[in-house]
């Protein structure tokens, strides 16, 4: 079983933060799962949206109310990124290949037109550019650490925005590098800074 050298599912379960067990994949093994294990559970009913993390299948986790606010943000970031013909935004359904055993997929991401050949978006079924932002949505059946890790992870491979919107607290941690974030709260505002500018 792979994760930093665990030697128990105690030590497993912590390296993937904690997250709650009905999330974690037995098919394949943990430790075990590929690529190709991850394309095939996208493509094969019942099409279970998955990331890869370490080998792991890790089923994703959304609601009713964080489909609601993303579906507001994509309309209103879609529009200025279409408005100064930015780049391109992308719903909650691209993974994106951090690394070849790391397959994350944000809710919605941004990417501006510098990081695709041509202008033009490619058509692959696991994303070999980097977003340069990403938004998630926490809710019961996340762990904080377990954002924490997934923002770290997309900065490591190039992001330089990430907003997490918290449902629970109706605020957004706005992170501008993997060490450094701050709250805005229900009543503030958020801004792209230089990457949406």
């Amino acid at each position: 079983m792979s994760g930093a050298g665990s030697e128990s599912f105690a030590e497993f379960h912590a390296h993937l933060c904690g997250i709650p067990l009905d999330r974690i994949w037995l098919t394949p093994p943990p430790g075990t799962a590929t690529e190709a294990d991850l394309i095939a559970k996208w493509e094969t009913p019942p099409h279970s949206r998955c990331e890869l993390v370490d080998g792991t299948l890790i089923e994703r986790s959304g609601s009713f109310l964080g489909s609601v606010i993303l579906g507001a943000l994509a309309r209103h970031v879609g529009r200025i990124v279409d408005e100064h013909d930015l780049g391109a935004c992308f719903a909650g359904n691209l993974p994106y290949r951090l690394r070849p055993d790391l397959i994350r997929v944000p809710w919605f991401s941004f990417a501006p037109w510098e990081q695709f050949p041509d202008d033009e978006v490619p058509d692959e079924k696991l994303a070999t550019f980097t977003p340069a932002l990403v938004v998630e949505v926490a809710n019961t059946k996340t762990t904080t650490s377990e954002y924490d890790r997934k923002v770290r992870e997309f900065f490591v491979a190039g992001t330089r925005l990430a907003w997490v919107i918290d449902l629970h607290t109706r605020s957004v941690k706005v992170y501008t590098s993997a060490q450094k974030s701050k709250d805005v709260e229900e009543t503030g505002t958020l801004d792209g800074g230089k990457v949406l500018p």
